[in-house]
């Protein structure tokens, strides 16, 4: 027991610290994100594994999440994770100041790009819900449909959806800039058409990753006490809506049992990943992947209208996790031990905290940037790290890299991202001059 409270007293350090540099830092880190998330995934399961805590038996779906020997792999897996991340970003500090090579302008000429975004992504969604069938759509949460192309009805609307919240803050960006209030039209539109169709169907982590991009942006103000004023007002808002969303979706009581659990509901379900597979690698129902998993990411990347069998072969996978996540759901940690155990936790988490501090380093000549209208193309890959890759871990490692593949390409093409000249050998050039801070 002595070894389980020493892992779950670094769990939740790491996790208080990260929280704590969220809503006092100026931007969020993705390295404070991933930690809250690997967290929130694994750590609550854990414990309640390992004490076999199961009020109202509500907590275990399957008997691998109560098993306590499962629960304190789990437990390390989790620690070493966060600790490996943690690590990763401390690396990536060494490499000193980045070469910022890309960029994309605040201009008239994004003004057309933002309007006809917006046009297309609302006539996607409509197609996606006829597709889906307009009626099933209507009925709500997890309602199915008979429809042969309801799957990429779905993925049409949510695509759809999430690439609103990335042309909404492309909008708001363009428009401090420009002053241009007739683009608050665009944004009051994409604003109402996705929180509709996410207020319809009940998705709380595609309500999340659709308004994270321009939180993030708006929040990112000077003064800390104001940043951390309003992340604690706004943090707070959010949860007690997220968990409204999630006890009125299955027509629960409103009661105070209820609100601590749906609170950790999210986390402790996806979370029974990861004692599952651990408890069928233990008992040799499953062998170890070795990263075949990241390269079907890739894969999925490719559209449906190229490759129609694409699911059959990307998905084929997760037959063999048929009842180790009874909800459907995965998390990126338990993938990643699937992938190859604890040297897999440690070499991909290491790498993603080293990536993490490099997407990061464009705050240095932020102001500068807003300032000129010049922004670093670095950002991009910030909020694509951010909004979409770090919240989707709850869905596993495909998911989570499909999806920002996706976005990240929609997003570089909205913004017209370009190269930036650059004079080897200088100190000084880490962006284009109009970046540069005097």
């Amino acid at each position: 027991m002595t070894v389980f409270l020493f892992l779950t007293a670094v769990s939740i350090i790491l996790a208080i610290r990260a929280l704590v540099r969220m809503f006092t830092g100026r931007f969020v880190h993705p390295l404070d994100l991933a930690t809250i998330s690997t967290f929130y995934y694994a750590v609550p399961l854990a414990v309640a594994g390992y004490f076999r805590y199961n009020p109202r038996e509500v907590v275990f779906l399957h008997a691998q999440a109560a098993d306590p020997a499962i629960a304190f792999q789990s437990m390390l897996y989790a620690s070493v994770a966060m600790t490996a991340l943690l690590l990763g970003s401390q690396t990536g500090k060494l490499f000193g100041r980045p070469r910022l090579g890309t960029y994309f302008e605040l201009n008239e000429a994004g003004l057309p790009r933002a309007w006809l975004a917006t046009g297309l992504l609302i006539g996607l969604i409509g197609l996606g819900i006829m597709q889906f069938g307009l009626g099933d759509f209507l009925r709500g949460y997890a309602t199915e449909s008979g429809e042969d192309d309801a799957t990429l009805g779905m993925a049409l609307v949510y695509f759809s959806t999430g690439s609103i919240g990335l042309v909404v803050l492309y909008a708001v960006m363009l428009q401090r800039f420009l002053q241009r209030h007739e683009l608050w039209l665009t944004i009051a539109a994409g604003f109402v058409i996705a929180i509709m169709v996410l207020l319809i169907r009940g998705k709380r982590l595609e309500i999340v990753t659709t308004f994270l991009p321009l939180g993030i942006l708006l929040l990112a103000a000077r003064g800390r006490l104001k940043v951390a004023a309003w992340r604690a007002v706004l943090g707070a808002f959010g949860v007690i809506a997220l968990v409204a969303v999630a006890i009125s979706r299955i027509n629960d009581q409103f009661e105070l049992f209820n609100f601590n659990f749906y609170l950790l509901s999210e986390g402790l379900y996806a979370g029974h990943a990861l004692p599952g597979i651990i408890g069928r690698l233990n008992g040799g129902m499953l062998d170890y992947e070795y990263g075949w998993r990241f390269l079907n990411s890739l894969l999925a990347f490719v559209p449906r209208f190229l490759w129609e069998s694409k699911d059959d072969f990307v998905y084929a996978g997760n037959v063999a996790l048929e009842g180790v996540a009874p909800l459907g759901a995965s998390t990126f940690l338990a993938e990643v031990v699937l992938q190859g155990g604890m040297i897999a936790v440690v070499l991909v988490h290491f790498v993603l905290g080293l990536i993490f501090e490099r997407a990061a380093r464009f705050e240095a000549v932020w102001d500068a940037a807003v300032l000129s209208g010049k922004i670093p193309g670095r950002f991009l890959v910030y909020i694509i790290l951010t909004a979409i890759f770090i919240p989707h871990f709850r869905d596993g490692i495909v998911p989570a890299i499909k999806l920002s593949l996706q976005a990240g390409v929609f997003l570089a093409i909205l913004v017209g991202l370009r190269r930036t000249p650059v004079v080897v050998g200088s100190a000084e050039n880490i962006a284009p001059p109009a970046l540069r801070t005097t």
